[in-house]
């Protein structure tokens, strides 16, 4: 993953490490992504740690889709849905969605063990 995020972080408190994790979802482990428009699909997070979401990436042709995630305690990351190719690409104006990097957030959202992160989507 070509990750670079926009600050530094502190470093974890004694006795944790900080590992580098992708999730990856898709309509074959999260069939609700293939269909379009879907309210709140779960986006379910593993049971053995905490979380820290820094980035989003989207991969691939996703096609003309507009999003809206939600982090793992019920909160709106944008008040309304947001085009894909404009929020979370990364690349150039214009340029094809392949190989798309991924987009750091302004602040990491901490999710606890086996938390669920929510997205919504829709065409336009």
């Amino acid at each position: 993953m070509t990750y670079r995020p926009q600050y530094a972080y502190p470093p974890p408190p004694p006795g944790f490490v900080d590992e580098e994790f992708e999730y990856y979802f898709d309509s074959f482990n999260t069939p609700s992504l293939a269909i379009v428009p879907s309210n709140k699909v779960p986006l379910q997070l593993q049971q053995d740690a905490e979380y820290h979401i820094r980035a989003f990436e989207l991969s691939g042709n996703t096609g003309p889709l507009l999003l809206r995630f939600w982090d793992a305690n019920g909160n709106q990351l944008s008040q309304v849905q947001v085009e894909n190719d404009l929020a979370y690409a990364a690349t150039v104006s214009g340029a094809p969605p392949v190989g798309r990097l991924p987009v750091p957030l302004p602040d990491e959202i901490v999710c606890e063990a086996g938390s669920v992160i929510l997205v919504d989507l829709a065409s336009f």
